[in-house]
C-alpha cells in the first residue's frame, strides 16, 4: 500500500517477538473499531537448520477480507521453501568465497616456489652473484606484474647500501650506492625485520623518504627485508607510482 516500511516495522515488533520466540506462524485479526479498519496479519519464521533467517509478513484490511487458518499454513509452507531457498544461496556464496580463496593461495604458492626455482636454477648453473640478482629480479617483476622493483644489498662493514637491481618505469636504471638513510627505512627493518608499507605519498612525507636522483615519487611503496641468520642484509623496494594503497597482503607476503 506504499506504506513506510519503518513504521510497519514499528508496528509488528510485539508480533515478530512472538514469532521469534514460539517459531510457530502467527495470525492475528486486529478488531475493526469505528475509526479504524481492522487488519489481519501473518507473520511466518524463516527458519532453516535449526537458524532463523528472517521473517515474512503479510497483512490486508478487513474490508477486503480476512485470513484464516489456510491462509497461515499457505503461508508457512511458502516461508519453508523460501527459507531453504536462502540457506542453499548463503552455503553457495561461501563456497564461492572459499574456493576463491584457495585459488588465490594456490597462486601465491605458486609463486613462492617459481621464485626459489629461479634460485635453484642460479646456484645449479653456477652463476654469480649479481647474475642470481638479475634472476629472481626479473621472476619478481613477472610475478607481481610490477616494472618498479629495486633489489638492494647492506654491507656492514662499509655501511654503504648498493642498489643490485633497479627498475623503474619497466625499465633498468643505475643508482649509486649510498649510506642508509639515518632514521630511514634501512634502520626500521633492522629493528622490526617485518615490511615497511607507505600507502600514499603523504605518509612516505612524513616518514621522511628521499626520492633518489633520477628517479620519480611513487604514490605507494613497500620495503621487504631480506633476513639471513637474524640480520637483515638488504632490502627488495617495490614501487606504484599510479595509484595510492596498491599493495594488499598477498603482495607483501609473497
Amino acid at each position: 500500500r506504499g506504506e513506510d516500511a519503518n513504521k510497519v516495522l514499528k508496528s509488528i515488533n510485539k508480533y515478530i517477538s512472538q514469532a521469534r520466540l514460539t517459531r510457530t506462524v502467527q495470525l492475528i485479526k486486529d478488531r475493526p473499531s469505528s475509526k479504524v479498519n481492522g487488519l489481519g496479519r501473518i507473520i511466518a519464521p524463516l527458519i532453516a537448520q535449526n537458524q532463523l533467517l528472517g521473517y515474512l509478513y503479510v497483512d490486508m484490511d478487513s474490508i477486503y477480507g480476512t485470513f484464516d487458518n489456510t491462509d497461515r499454513d499457505m503461508l508457512g509452507m511458502l516461508a519453508n521453501q523460501g527459507a531453504v531457498a536462502l540457506d542453499n544461496a548463503g552455503l553457495i556464496a561461501g563456497l564461492e568465497q572459499k574456493v576463491e580463496e584457495r585459488t588465490a593461495q594456490l597462486q601465491e604458492h605458486i609463486s613462492e616456489l617459481q621464485i626459489i626455482n629461479s634460485i635453484q636454477q642460479g646456484l645449479a648453473a653456477e652463476l654469480d652473484f649479481q647474475a642470481i640478482v638479475d634472476l629472481v629480479g626479473d621472476k619478481l617483476r613477472e610475478v607481481l606484474n610490477s616494472g618498479d622493483i629495486g633489489i638492494r644489498w647492506y654491507d656492514s662493514k662499509t655501511n654503504i647500501i648498493t642498489p643490485l637491481y633497479e627498475y623503474e618505469h619497466n625499465q633498468r636504471i643505475y643508482i649509486a650506492p649510498a649510506v642508509p638513510q639515518k632514521g630511514g627505512p634501512f634502520e626500521k627493518l633492522q629493528t622490526t625485520k617485518k615490511p615497511l608499507v607507505f600507502n600514499t605519498t603523504e605518509e612516505q612525507d612524513v616518514f621522511g623518504l628521499s626520492v633518489a636522483p633520477g628517479t620519480d615519487q611513487s604514490k605507494s611503496t613497500v620495503y621487504i627485508p631480506i633476513i639471513v641468520s637474524d640480520s637483515v642484509v638488504g632490502y627488495i623496494i617495490t614501487e606504484n607510482h599510479e595509484r595510492e594503497y596498491a599493495y594488499g597482503e598477498s603482495e607483501i607476503r609473497l
